[in-house]
C-alpha cells in the first residue's frame, strides 16, 4: 500500500528551537573548549576564557506545568550569565539559581515538589557529590543531601511519588532519597550498590511503574534494579540492596554515558510529549540505551521480564 503524503506518520520530526546563551557566558574552567574552537591560552592560571556558547550538561521539562500553560525547563549549565539583555533567543530565562560554592559545578537536574505545598523543586547534582534542592520560584536553597562519595551524574525523579528521587553518582552508588520534612533526620531511604557497578555511574531511569531502576555508567554494564518497599517512617539507616536483579556488559562495547538530545515539534494532528532522554531507558517493558562511539540506539529486551509480574 502506497504511503498517503497526508499521513502523519510520515511527516519528519523538524528543530523547533535551539536555545543557547549566546555571548553573555564565560566559562569557569579556563580550560574547557567544547564549542570547537580553537583558543590561544596566555597565562591559563589566571586567565577567565570567553566563549560564545555555553555547554549545557542536562535539560529536563517541568512535568507539573498546566498543559494549558507554557512549557518550563530547567538547565544545568557552567557559566555565569552577565546582566545584557540583549538577547536574541526565542525562549526568555525565568530565574537564575547560582550556587554559592565557586567550586560546585552542576551535571544534572530533576524535578520534584514540596510534598505539603506543592511548590516546583528543582534537584541539582554536581562535582560536588551533593544534591541540592532549590525552590524554584524563589531560588532559595532549601535543602541539601549529603553521602555520596563522588560527582552526582544523574538525577531521576519516582513517576509515582514526586517526592522520591534517585541519583547516580561516581561511587558506583544509587541513592533513593525523599524530600518529605517527615525524613529530614535521614533523607536517603535505601541504598544500591555493591555488586552492580564497578566504575562511574552515569545514567539512571525509572519505569513507568516506579518498581525498577535502569542504571549504566563507564563500566559499560546495564543494570536492572527492583525497588524495595520503602519506609513510610522516619528511618536511621538506609535499606541496603547489594545486587541488581539483572545485568548485562552484551549489549555495548562503550561507555554507556548520555548523549545530546533535541526537542523536536511533530505534526499538530499528533499529541506528542517532548521528554528528557538518558543514554539508558524504559520504553514500556523494553529498554532504550546507547554507548559513546556505538552511533547506534538499541532497542532490547530481558527475556521473561514483565513489570507486571515478579522480579525477574
Amino acid at each position: 500500500m502506497t504511503a498517503s503524503a497526508e499521513d502523519a506518520a510520515f511527516h519528519l520530526p523538524k528543530l523547533r528551537v535551539s536555545f543557547g546563551f549566546e555571548n553573555d557566558a564565560k566559562f569557569l574552567n579556563n580550560g574547557d573548549d567544547v564549542s570547537g574552537m580553537s583558543k590561544e591560552i596566555v597565562r591559563r592560571e589566571e586567565a577567565l576564557l570567553i566563549d560564545p556558547f555555553a555547554e549545557f550538561f542536562d535539560v529536563k521539562f517541568c512535568p507539573y506545568q498546566p498543559l494549558d500553560r507554557d512549557p518550563v525547563f530547567a538547565a544545568v549549565v557552567i557559566c555565569k550569565l552577565s546582566s545584557d539583555t540583549g538577547d536574541a533567543n526565542p525562549c526568555s530565562i525565568l530565574s537564575v539559581i547560582r550556587d554559592n560554592d565557586a567550586d560546585a559545578s552542576g551535571c544534572c537536574c530533576t524535578w520534584t515538589k514540596d510534598p505539603a505545598t506543592g511548590a516546583p523543586y528543582i534537584c541539582i547534582g554536581g562535582v560536588d557529590a551533593k544534591v541540592k534542592i532549590y525552590d524554584v520560584r524563589s531560588g532559595t536553597l532549601v535543602n541539601c543531601f549529603y553521602g555520596h562519595g563522588g560527582d552526582v551524574n544523574d538525577l531521576a525523579t519516582s513517576p509515582i511519588d514526586s517526592s522520591i528521587i534517585a541519583s547516580a553518582s561516581n561511587d558506583t552508588s544509587i541513592r533513593i532519597w525523599s524530600v518529605d520534612k517527615k525524613f529530614e533526620g535521614q533523607p536517603c531511604l535505601c541504598i544500591l550498590a555493591g555488586e552492580g557497578h564497578s566504575w562511574n555511574l552515569l545514567s539512571l531511569s525509572f519505569h513507568d511503574t516506579g518498581r525498577y531502576l535502569l542504571s549504566g555508567g563507564h563500566d559499560q554494564v546495564i543494570n536492572l534494579w527492583t525497588m524495595p518497599k520503602l519506609p513510610t517512617e522516619p528511618v536511621v539507616t538506609p535499606l541496603q540492596v547489594h545486587y541488581p536483579h539483572f545485568s548485562t556488559s552484551a549489549v555495548h562495547s562503550g561507555i554507556v554515558d548520555w548523549y545530546e538530545a533535541r526537542a523536536y515539534l511533530l505534526p499538530p494532528q499528533q499529541d506528542t510529549n517532548v521528554f528528557h532522554a538518558p543514554s539508558v531507558s524504559f520504553f514500556g517493558d523494553y529498554i532504550l540505551s546507547r554507548a559513546c562511539h556505538d552511533n547506534v540506539i538499541v532497542l532490547w529486551r530481558i527475556e521473561g521480564f514483565s513489570s507486571q509480574g515478579p522480579p525477574p
